[in-house]
């Protein structure tokens, strides 16, 4: 705290009867490099301008007095026992001076670490860490409110900031390269805290303007995050930027408690479970669930939180959940870190864990070629924790609340990525349908922009498998036991897509996708209120590209290869500036009129759909009210079914068309088509007792009757043929 000096006194007096030192009388006549144990009951009060030792083991309490400057310089801190703390001012009252901790110990050989392995800040056994910055009060990161151009050196923010001359800040890419993100410092701040003067000078042009298509805003005002602290983690910069400090925190810690905190140079590339920011799980928590393999018990961490801090230049990732729930990560900016930067479920089990208006800048992918994946595939190809595509957000878990979070910039990645696959699906899928009774997903007001994937026109961007990224939001689940709204997404400049979803049980809705060269994967997913714009008033870096082999971008509604077939449900989707075409199936047939799509508007569109080889189309899909279709009444669109069914081709869809099939969509369940039978009948029970909202015709509710048969009959003739 700031006192005056004779109030100093008296405290460090009462303190001391009470049984407090001070480091400087305590370690007085210390050689530097000697390793310090404040033992259990000690309290220890860090009056000295700087001190520099060995292995730092605090099984007491290690308080930094708030008077002045101070360094700590260890090899490496433990924090162990209970009732053990080590603790920079509070949240009420946070430190105010500079507080530098740098971590020193040389990085040997992994089969041979000690405890928690080199050079970390570790908490456990029912230690505590509480460090409070006054930084905290300072805004985390803003956007611009004007374009910033190439020359500049002053940029005007939507907000003020509190930030001073000598602060050190990074601004996001506008375009579709995340390379173009830049840091700078602060030289001066308008009295409004409006206008931020800056060196060097901006070497790209940045977006500070909000467009609006459709009725819906996109928000491409380019994110500035503060990258200064007061309070500084450090490596200690003597060699490999890869190799830096991490920081862990058992489940076994007591509370863990982050503001204002400034992390530079943590996280060891290859090397697992070495993170600047790791709550890490207990494997002595182990649940085996019979032959289908096992999970780690996960830990209530209620209370533990990190707020408006700031991790930078990391060799591995930023904030880790593992193993842990109910970690608050609050407003923090992770930027220019290797792997991804937040990480909110790396087993799959950890829930309630809650990102709320955090930023990610420029998360680079890892080289698998030069060894540096910490957890690769048994086969030795890819990494099974996806560091061979980086994300903004990456997990396994989809119960973890992500609310106003951006992503600005991945290489080779991802901006939003549930990555489920990579759990055994049994496993998954037992966990997360008993977590889906008593959790729902929260997914809302995210956005995410300039995910490059490398490619040029000429040879194309290769799109699919397993190694797919440049993605804005990829929810990588095919065997989803959750259902879940992905909702409010905004996503623009992505190499790829700006959303991969899959699943029946998904649906994103009230979104706005603009400038990626496609729109959606839509597997069997539902895309509600949805506006893309291919090509937006954004004229930074290349446009969309080819995907694939193909001679154009990949248009917007893709349909893709599943083995389950494609029966996604497009409704109220406007398709703005898209080329070649709204719709386009790839390979695999669709399901018998099992797609629907309605209230679709297109912009400056001319294809409608588009398939290779519509001859061998082997399903259709419905346009309930010929909004795609352009027919102004109902119709199936398809291949070489409905040629058998006497369509006609029709050359603006590449595909053949039948006419009059009004409703065909929510009745027809039998070829051939436009005949009533006994399976369309029989469908239609099926549905009606397994709740399919649409077969309930008549009341009452839950009871099917004769009159539910006949509007059901009457609704199939009053529509088809």
């Amino acid at each position: 705290m700031r006192m005056l000096n004779e109030l100093v006194v008296l405290t460090v007096a009462a303190s001391t009867a009470a049984g407090q030192s001070l480091w400087s009388e305590r370690f007085a006549g210390l050689a530097p490099g000697a390793d310090v144990t404040i033992g259990v009951g000690e309290s220890v009060l860090f009056d000295v301008a700087s001190a520099d030792v060995g292995a730092l083991v605090v099984r007491g309490e290690l308080v930094f007095e708030d008077e002045e400057d101070a360094a700590l310089t260890a090899t490496r801190i433990l924090v162990a026992g209970p009732g053990s703390r080590l603790a920079a001012g509070s949240e009420s009252d946070p430190f105010d001076h500079a507080l530098t901790i740098t971590l020193t110990e040389p990085i040997g050989d992994p089969s041979t670490q000690p405890s928690m392995g080199y050079r970390v800040l570790g908490v456990a056994d029912g230690g505590s860490l509480q460090l409070h910055g006054a930084s905290a009060a300072k805004r985390s990161w803003t956007q611009l409110a004007a374009d910033a151009r190439p020359g500049d050196t002053s940029m005007s923010l939507v907000s003020p900031t509190g930030w001073r001359p000598g602060d050190r800040i990074a601004l996001a890419p506008s375009g579709e390269d995340p390379r173009e993100a830049e840091r700078l410092t602060v030289t001066a701040v308008s009295a409004d805290g409006l206008t931020v003067s800056f060196e060097p000078a901006l070497r790209h042009k940045h977006l500070g303007r909000v467009f609006e298509y459709a009725g819906k805003t996109i928000d491409m005002r380019a994110e500035v995050g503060l990258l200064s602290r007061n309070i500084v983690i450090r490596d200690a910069d003597d060699g490999d930027p890869k190799l830096g400090f991490h920081g862990m925190f058992m489940p076994t810690a007591g509370p863990v408690n982050l503001s204002g905190v400034e992390l530079v140079g943590g996280g060891q590339i290859a090397r697992a479970a070495r993170y600047p920011i790791h709550w890490h799980r207990d494997p002595s928590l182990e649940t085996r669930f019979g032959n289908r393999g096992w999970m780690i018990e996960a830990v209530d961490r209620s209370g533990d939180w990190i707020r408006d801090c700031s991790i930078h230049s990391s060799g591995q990732r930023g904030v880790v959940i593992h193993g842990v729930d109910a970690v608050r990560v609050e407003s923090n900016v992770v930027f220019d870190v290797w792997d991804h930067a937040y990480v909110f479920s790396e087993d799959g089990h950890e829930k309630d864990n809650v990102f709320s208006g955090n930023l990610a800048m420029l998360v680079k992918r890892k080289s698998r070629s030069g060894g540096e994946f910490a957890f690769f595939r048994d086969d030795h190809t890819e990494s099974n924790q996806a560091e061979h595509r980086p994300s903004g957000f990456w997990g396994r878990n989809p119960f973890n609340p992500m609310i106003g979070n951006h992503s600005a910039g991945t290489v080779e990645g991802i901006g939003f990525f549930i990555d489920s696959q990579v759990m055994g699906h049994d496993m998954k899928r037992l966990i997360q349908r008993e977590q889906s009774k008593t959790h729902g997903v929260i997914f809302r007001d995210n956005l995410s922009h300039s995910n490059y994937r490398e490619g040029v026109s000429g040879g194309g961007i290769p799109t699919y498998g397993p190694k797919t990224r440049g993605h804005g939001l990829m929810i990588g689940d095919y065997n989803a036991a959750f259902d879940a709204g992905f909702e409010g997404f905004q996503s623009y400049r992505n190499s790829v897509l700006g959303v991969w979803i899959e699943d029946d049980r998904h649906t994103l809705r009230d979104a706005i996708l603009t400038d990626s060269s496609g729109g959606i994967i839509a597997f069997r997913s539902n895309i509600e209120d949805v506006v893309f714009n291919q090509k937006s008033d954004n004229d930074i870096g290349r446009g969309p590209q080819n995907l694939g082999n193909r001679k154009a971008p990949a248009g917007g509604i893709h349909l893709q290869p599943t083995g389950y077939g494609n029966h996604a449900n497009l409704h109220g989707v406007t398709f703005i500036n898209v080329e070649p075409a709204a719709v386009t199936q790839w390979k695999d047939p669709l399901s018998d009129g099992g797609m629907t799509t309605e209230g679709v508007a297109l912009v400056n569109t001319g294809g409608v759909y588009q398939h290779a080889s519509p001859d061998t189309i082997d399903g259709s899909f419905t346009d309930i009210d010929g909004s795609l279709t352009g027919r102004g009444r109902g119709a199936i669109v398809g291949g070489t079914p409905l040629a058998a069914a006497g369509a006609s081709f029709d050359a603006g869809f590449n595909a053949y068309v039948l006419d009059g099939v009004r409703g065909c969509s929510k009745v027809d369940a039998a070829e051939p088509y436009g005949v009533l039978n006994s399976a369309d009948i029989e469908a239609f029970v099926g549905a009606f007792h397994e709740g399919f909202a649409l077969a309930d015709h008549a009341e009452p509710l839950g009871v099917i009757s004769q009159s539910d048969v006949a509007a059901f009959v009457a609704g199939f003739f009053a529509g088809c043929d």
